[in-house]
């Protein structure tokens, strides 16, 4: 997907900025916020560890068996990553005790940091700053996307579960910062996510 000459997409802002943002340029508050999100995760992911429902998720993964890529929090499992980000964010949200924003109605760490952990441990010799990066650019994503679309009232009235929807978003992201992508496999993926949210038409209709 290149971008045409003299074509003002959005999304090439966006990407350029999760492709190319460094761990330098992130503000030392933001880095220790990030750092206290990611403990926040494994703290809450412990605990959701034998939340109900949580246990029967892990065998049915177990079960799918396929590559042992990545782990899955307390259990001494390894699974293919997707199955690894979806088992431990099952946990880190199963008590709804997870870090959350307030004003845009999301639960970021719950999407960001069960992503980065499952690629990162995947992909092998990911630094600590790139991944506290990822991180970083995931949550900021996602807690702007809600900021933008954040509907009057509460979220019970919202109609939406923001979380979820722009998930595959962050999550894409997350995962792509990792995986090194450049800009034009960046914004490949993201559409890909895209199109997992609600199921939008756009690839047919456009």
């Amino acid at each position: 997907m290149q971008q045409k000459e003299g074509e003002m997409d959005p999304i090439f802002n966006l990407v350029r900025n999760v492709t190319q943002a460094r761990y330098e340029a992130i503000p030392a508050n933001v880095v220790e916020a990030t750092k206290k999100e990611i403990l926040d995760c494994l703290g809450v992911a412990l605990a959701g560890s034998s939340a109900s429902g949580v246990g029967e998720l892990v065998e049915l993964v177990k079960e799918w068996g396929g590559s042992k890529q990545s782990s899955v929090i307390c259990y001494g499992l390894k699974v293919p990553a997707p199955n690894a980000a979806q088992a431990n964010a099952t946990m880190i949200h199963a008590r709804d005790y997870d870090d959350g924003h307030a004003g845009a109605l999301i639960h970021p760490g719950v999407i960001s940091v069960a992503a980065c952990f499952a690629v990162a441990e995947q992909k092998g010799r990911v630094s600590g700053k790139e991944f506290i990066t990822a991180v970083t650019l995931s949550t900021d994503l996602i807690c702007r996307l809600g900021l933008a679309t954040k509907p009057e009232g509460s979220l019970a009235t919202a109609g939406w579960h923001f979380t979820t929807l722009y998930g595959f978003l962050s999550a894409a992201a997350a995962a792509g910062r990792i995986l090194g992508l450049d800009e034009d496999k960046m914004v490949n993926a993201l559409g890909i996510a895209y199109h997992q949210c609600s199921g939008n038409m756009q690839c047919v209709c456009s």
